[in-house]
């Protein structure tokens, strides 16, 4: 039970702490997606790929997004191409914490530098995108 409240007290500040550098920064292109934009952006992508007239609008959303459904659940991930069999998942904010911690668990209680080695790796969970 000590360890369950230990990790909650860890995630409450961690968010507290996004939540401070986000508005500090006030950066609009961050590849952050909160909870609402990401349903959003997986409603827009749905209806962009079946649309048949598409807008200058639906072919940014294509190149940049796609939707994997698997038993009714969708989720937002980069498009897959021909030269990879790799699928990266887009993480929205209320997921972070999580696939950090688990990294970091996974690691050895690793550093920084080794999570951001880690994370990026494991395709079967959810991916960061890469700064460009």
């Amino acid at each position: 039970m000590a360890a369950e409240s230990r990790i909650a007290l860890m995630k409450e500040r961690f968010y507290r702490t996004l939540a401070s550098l986000r508005i500090l920064r006030n950066a609009k292109n961050t590849a952050f997606i909160e909870d609402e934009r990401y349903k959003e952006l997986i409603e827009e992508v749905s209806t962009a790929k079946t649309t048949a007239r598409k807008t200058s609008r639906d072919y940014w959303l294509l190149r940049r997004y796609d939707v994997l459904t698997i038993d009714q659940n969708s989720k937002l991930i980069f498009p897959i191409k021909e030269t990879t069999s790799t699928i990266i998942y887009y993480a929205c904010g209320s997921e972070l914490f999580d696939i950090l911690h688990e990294a970091h668990i996974r690691i050895g209680h690793g550093g920084r530098d080794r999570m951001m080695k880690q994370v990026p790796s494991r395709s079967d969970r959810f991916s960061v995108p890469a700064r460009r």
